[in-house]
């Protein structure tokens, strides 16, 4: 307590500190935990004494210092932190204000206290925020560099408050989706104000337009009511890249590709969001329950990773996706070298699996101990790999494929970067035409059997060898009786559509119509899962049903450049003519690659509106693309446009090209649409015998 009794008021700065997941330390290990309390206590007494302050309060857990001087609160704060990134680490964050204090009778009021309370209990471990006050005072020292944060209102201010972060090196700033979510920002707040109207409003219309219990509000089609959400399900939201360093970005995505691949591998969960879905929320502004909500997951797991040389450092947070409730956090630290790296990543996953009380099997556990590569440069050039390749354009592609093989150089036995490789060679032959298609998938393929000859029990060869044993090798034989065995056992892969895209291709329906909804029903935020559906629906002739999934779902999965590619497609060939111009715009603006589909799109598109020129334009780029032997099946796109237009002889010249030169599309050929009409023909039947088509 402050000497000057006699004057009960005093302008200063004031300092709140905290103990992050305090509570949970102590459950967890409770003579620890009161060792790290006295040591944060020992090293608050001395600094706060050093930079010329006053501890006023301890709360157990937290303490209330007050300074005569702003820069001596500012250093002291900075003392605090570097001092408790050391062994016995303290994970604290610390909150300034300054304005008015009242003493009276003992105790200490003011609601600029308030303030510094509610600016501390927003932020991180391992981070210092402050107020205007105290950024206005000290934002020109050189030693000092600070980030904004914004504005917002808090709880029991009457006035927005402006927040900074202090971002020297060493200290955690707040980013993503660990920032202050805990606050409102003012246009959120005016934003509120206005949706609360709208709900009031909307309560009104829906009691006056409700017709009884036969007539029951529909969910929207891409969230999943709270009842229905599993229980053992959990996202894990990107770590945030805390190291200061943008250009550590690959790690911070790569550990956490490797945290979702190890809850994925795990049976008893019910649901484990893939890395596709979960990486769209990666620097998006949402809340916690937001996010669950739209994933349809109970659990959330977000965090944030550091880096500084060797050493490495990943904090934690398990949060209830209804309730925003934090149950469990820890902070996990080692070196960068593969035994601690793998440790902690299995580790994570064991501590995590086990809040959610799910079992892990023995085989489960054995394949979690599992270490990938020893070889930590092979392992740092996989992670560089995995970052450009999930980019997917050919630039990126052309960036991974040596960062790849300079791995395999390293490590010959690495698999998952035998995976990589085969991945991008893969779909750059297949689905983009980047590559030779037949040279593509050579090499995907012998990636593949090196992969599967060091470890045989980390994929399945039959499903791997599927879809490039059907497009690629039209090995209809082996590829039906995969089917027909998968289908006896009902062992399918939920996670991509490679079968369903067989059962269309192939002329069951029906069955594609299943697949897809089981897709849908392992992952709902898979946007090709609910084209699949849409897809089979079309092909079922419910058009009217096709059309509604696909407007549903563009929304939501636009930003997708296979959605975006496969409803540009079906727009079409649903005469919904306007939503195809608009998705082939919005392809155009946000995707840089120019496939023969691409170009096929713009001559329908100029077809459709008379402009001739164009056409002609258009085509002579994907003839352009037939004579450079480039892949993407440019002679089959030939075919479609002058079957599209009633010029057969044209149609079946350019399909005789397609098949000859192997093309992958030609694998359209039982169910392509613009085909339909002329199956009759000769000159179809001599190539679908040709073909050698299982059916």
């Amino acid at each position: 307590m402050p000497s000057d009794q006699k004057s009960n008021r005093r302008l200063s700065a004031i300092l709140f500190a905290d103990i992050v997941g305090y509570t949970a330390m102590m459950q967890s290990d409770e003579g620890s935990t009161m060792n790290r309390l006295r040591h944060y206590q020992t090293i608050l007494k001395k600094e706060v004494a050093d930079h010329n302050g006053e501890i006023i309060k301890n709360y157990g857990d937290g303490s209330l210092c007050l300074f005569n001087s702003v820069l001596d609160a500012v250093h002291c704060a900075r003392a605090l932190q570097i001092t408790f990134q050391k062994e016995p680490k303290v994970p604290l964050r610390i909150g300034l204000h300054s304005g008015d204090v009242m003493f009276e009778e003992g105790d200490i009021y003011g609601n600029d206290i308030n303030i510094a309370s509610r600016i501390e209990s927003s932020g991180i471990a391992g981070s210092i925020l402050m107020s205007k006050n105290i950024y206005d005072k000290v934002k020109n020292q050189s030693d000092l560099s600070f980030q904004t944060l914004g504005t917002y209102n808090f709880k029991n201010v009457e006035e927005p408050i402006s927040v900074w972060a202090l971002a020297n090196q060493g200290l955690n700033v707040p980013k993503g989706t660990t920032s202050i979510h805990k606050l409102k920002s003012v246009a959120d707040a005016a934003f509120s104000k206005w949706f609360i109207a709208f709900v009031i409003l909307m309560g009104f219309y829906l009691i006056y337009s409700y017709e009884g219990p036969n007539d029951p509000i529909k969910k929207s089609a891409n969230t999943t009511a709270i009842s229905d959400i599993p229980t053992k399900s959990i996202a894990v939201l990107p770590l945030v890249n805390m190291s200061g360093q943008s250009n550590l970005e690959y790690v911070c995505d790569g550990m956490t590709n490797a945290i979702i691949s190890k809850l994925t591998n795990i049976s008893d969960f019910d649901k484990v969001v893939p890395r596709t879905s979960a990486f769209k929320y990666k620097n998006l502004n949402k809340s916690i329950p937001e996010i669950a909500l739209e994933l349809g997951v109970s659990n959330i797991l977000q965090g944030s990773f550091q880096k500084a040389g060797q050493q490495i450092k990943i904090d934690l947070q398990l949060i209830d996706g209804n309730s925003d409730k934090q149950l469990w956090s820890h902070e996990y630290s080692g070196t960068w070298e593969p035994n601690d790296i793998f440790s902690i990543q299995s580790t994570i996953t064991e501590t995590v699996a086990g809040l959610m009380n799910s079992e892990i099997t023995e085989s489960e556990f054995a394949s979690l101990q599992k270490m990938p590569t020893k070889n930590t440069e092979a392992y740092d050039l996989f992670l560089k790999a995995e970052y450009q390749r999930n980019i997917s354009d050919s630039t990126s592609f052309s960036i991974a494929i040596p960062l790849y093989e300079k791995a395999l150089e390293l490590d010959s036995s690495f698999v998952e970067a035998y995976l990589g490789l085969s991945e991008i060679w893969d779909t750059g032959g297949l689905v983009w035409g980047i590559y030779d298609q037949n040279n593509a998938w050579t090499i995907s393929k012998n990636n593949l059997k090196k992969a599967y000859k060091i470890d045989s029990t980390l994929f399945s060869m039959d499903h791997e060898l599927f879809g490039g044993s059907f497009y690629y090798d039209w090995n209809f034989d082996y590829t039906e009786n995969v089917f027909l065995k998968r289908t006896k056992e009902n062992n399918f892969n939920y996670e991509d559509r490679v079968y369903e895209d067989y059962t269309i291709k192939t002329g069951r329906y029906s069955k594609a119509l299943e697949l897809s909804e089981q897709l849908i029903k392992n992952n709902e935020n898979y946007g090709l899962a609910h084209f699949s559906k849409a897809e089979a629906l079309f092909y079922l002739g419910q058009t009217d049903q096709a059309i509604k999934i696909l407007k549903e779902s563009d929304p939501k999965f636009s930003d997708s450049q296979f959605y975006l590619r496969e409803s540009t497609k079906y727009y079409f060939y649903l005469k919904e003519y306007d939503k195809f111009e608009s998705q082939l715009d919005r392809m155009m603006q946000n995707f840089s690659h120019r496939a023969p589909i691409h170009l096929w799109f713009n001559v329908i598109r100029y077809q459709l509106n008379g402009d001739i020129e164009n056409v002609n334009l258009y085509l002579d780029k994907i003839r352009s693309k037939y004579e450079s032997n480039s892949s993407g099946s440019p002679a089959w796109f030939m075919a479609l446009y002058y079957f599209y237009i009633n010029d057969q002889d044209n149609g079946f010249l350019w399909l005789q090209r397609s098949f000859d030169r192997h093309e992958v599309e030609m694998t359209w050929l039982r169910s392509e649409p613009l085909l339909q009409a002329y199956k009759e023909d000769s000159r179809y039947r001599d190539i679908y015998q040709k073909m050698k088509w299982p059916m």
